[in-house]
């Protein structure tokens, strides 16, 4: 069989990369952005806007506005990056290639390396870790080669099946008189030997020709019969599903020979199509396909399934007459991706007529290798909780009254933010001095604003916020000092505190003044100018002083004191108030008549 040389094609993508030129001609268009615009920037830049992380790390972030910067060597840096990042890119498309054509068999240790090597690309991407990426792309890309080796040297191996797959308990029977045990990952089945998963397992059969088996929760299959043809590498499989469900991927390869067949107990199944599911119970069996052409078989009668038709096979009766199977949800997310903080993630979606359950598929494969999550639930909404994985994968399907499989969502993937920024809290409604809020009052409208979708805490207990994170609530002021304690909390599970003492006014004891005149009945003589007058209020407290045609305003200084030398003289009133800290109505007012002695 005649590959594509591995290197020929790396060498194409290189190619294919803008010249430096042309790539700065666009630095202008990408140099300053808003979060917003990030994946666009990122598919300007690396012709995909996955590799955001990686832009956002490199970019320097304007908290004032919002906005992000890319200077020029961050801007070269990322085009270094781009260019591997088209390599991996290249080299992924080939290893998919290789496991099409018996790489999961025949180079199994280098192919898994791979696996691991692209695996912690992604993650040096996700972290923005340049350097890391770097090397981990490099890496990635001479380990592909090595699977192309291995596999051309070794293809002539015949090999059934292989459990490429476990998620939870997974047992083996080897030949129809074997026992059941513990089976591992990477065990070989050949013809008469079984898999059995059990509730909260699952298990995943490559065949050589690309194809896959997916053996849910709860079943028990046989692999009949698994032969190569070493002329044209067609594969002849014989499944029989003993009970339970599993999940069909064919090769283009198998899908066009239509060497695959599965029986259950109440019908057999020639498949000519690329995915089908089946379900296997004591009552009958129930098929969807949903690519391609499928043939059912139940004593003399046989009937034909389209793309996206099902059937029900009750025991001992013929197929009923095929029906359409159940559209695809559709999540209400304004993408195909997702951010999420934290370690849980409300998931919605849109509802479907004639629909009895819904069923939640989590995989941390974009092809739902590995589901390593599944739930159930007839609402329309479901809580996942305790994630923890960087990037994740999601469809739904429905199930109709039939039991029957409907078709998959297209595949959402949700990414964890790698945020560690604490949200920022502050308050709108109040002057604050030193740490301190200083009122009159015996209760006060405490207002602020915190990040969007961060809660709120005071004294343990959840303050509202709305949605762009404004927030108010009613403190008691109950002694002459107390504490305000706050904490915000982001989704990510980051928190901020903001601690302020609040302190009430107590008015006997301020407004006490001293001068340098004379004071009789309440007259000031003054026998030289300025007339300098001293007082005492609380820290930061505004005082306006009135004196004739003239009017002066003096802050209090952080122990209270305050000062206040008039140059010229008037004979006239002099009227020195006090403001209230809350609204700035006065509080304490004195009033004088000024004379020169």
């Amino acid at each position: 069989m005649k590959y594509t040389p591995f290197f020929a094609i790396v060498l194409s993508a290189i190619i294919a990369i803008s010249p430096i030129q042309t790539a700065y001609s666009q630095y202008s268009s990408v140099k300053t952005f808003f979060s917003g615009e990030l994946q666009s920037v990122a598919k300007k830049i690396t012709g995909d806007p996955s590799t955001w992380p990686m832009v956002i790390a490199e970019a320097h972030r304007y908290e004032s506005s919002n906005q992000f910067y890319l200077s020029t060597t961050a801007y070269s840096r990322l085009l270094r990056f781009a260019e591997q990042h088209k390599k991996v890119q290249a080299a992924r498309e080939k290893m998919n290639e290789l496991i099409k054509t018996g790489a999961v068999l025949f180079a199994e240790l280098e192919l898994k390396d791979a696996k691991t090597g692209l695996s912690n690309y992604h993650l040096a991407l996700q972290k923005g870790a340049y350097d890391d990426a770097l090397a981990n792309g490099k890496n990635f890309v001479q380990q592909v080669s090595d699977v192309e080796s291995t596999l051309n040297r070794n293809r002539l191996e015949a090999i059934s099946a292989k459990l490429e797959e476990k998620i939870g308990k997974v047992h083996k029977r080897e030949g129809l008189l074997g026992s059941w045990l513990m089976a591992s990952e990477g065990d070989f089945f050949e013809e008469s030997d079984g898999v059995k998963t059990y509730d909260n397992s699952s298990a995943t059969l490559a065949f050589v020709d690309g194809s896959y088996v997916f053996v849910e929760a709860a079943s028990t299959a046989i692999v009949r019969k698994a032969r190569l043809d070493k002329l044209n590498q067609a594969v002849k499989t014989d499944i029989s599903l003993i009970n339970g469900n599993l999940l069909a991927k064919l090769s283009r390869k198998a899908q066009d020979a239509g060497g695959f067949h599965l029986s259950t107990q109440s019908s057999d199944i020639v498949v000519q199509s690329g995915k089908f599911w089946a379900s296997s119970v004591q009552s009958g069996s129930r098929i969807s396909n949903y690519d391609g052409l499928l043939k059912v078989r139940a004593g003399r009668v046989e009937i034909s399934l389209k793309k996206n038709e099902g059937t029900v096979v009750l025991k001992g009766k013929p197929p009923l007459p095929p029906v359409e199977l159940l559209p695809a949800p559709r999540l209400k997310w304004a993408g195909l991706d997702t951010v999420y903080f934290g370690s849980n993630f409300l998931i919605e979606w849109n509802p479907l007529q004639n629909t009895e359950t819904y069923q939640i598929e989590i995989s941390d494969t974009r092809n739902f290798g590995r589901v390593i999550r599944r739930y159930n639930t007839p609402k329309l909404s479901y809580e996942v909780r305790n994630l923890t994985d960087a990037m994740l994968f999601i469809r739904i399907h429905g199930l109709d009254r039939y039991g029957l499989r409907g078709i998959d969502s297209q595949t959402y993937r949700l990414l964890r933010s790698p945020d560690t920024e604490p949200p920022y809290l502050r308050l709108t409604s109040h002057r604050i001095q030193n740490g301190v809020i200083y009122t009159l009052k015996n209760e006060i409208q405490i207002e602020g604003e915190t990040e969007s979708g961060a809660a709120l805490y005071h004294e343990g207990k959840t303050v509202a916020v709305d949605q762009n994170g404004r927030f108010s609530l009613a403190l008691p002021i109950a002694r002459e000092k107390q504490m305000l304690a706050l904490e915000a909390k982001d989704q990510a599970g980051n928190r901020q505190n903001l601690t302020l003492e609040v302190v009430k006014f107590n008015l006997e004891r301020i407004g006490t003044i001293r001068t340098n005149a004379t004071l009789r009945q309440n007259t000031l003589f003054v026998s030289n100018m300025p007339l300098q007058i001293y007082g005492k209020a609380y820290p930061y407290q505004k005082i306006m002083i009135s004196y004739g045609k003239s009017d002066y305003e003096v802050n209090s200084d952080a122990d209270g004191n305050w000062a206040i030398a008039i140059q010229d003289y008037e004979q006239a009133g002099l009227t020195i108030s006090i403001l209230s800290p809350d609204d700035g109505v006065p509080v304490t007012i004195k009033s004088f008549s000024v004379k020169k002695t």
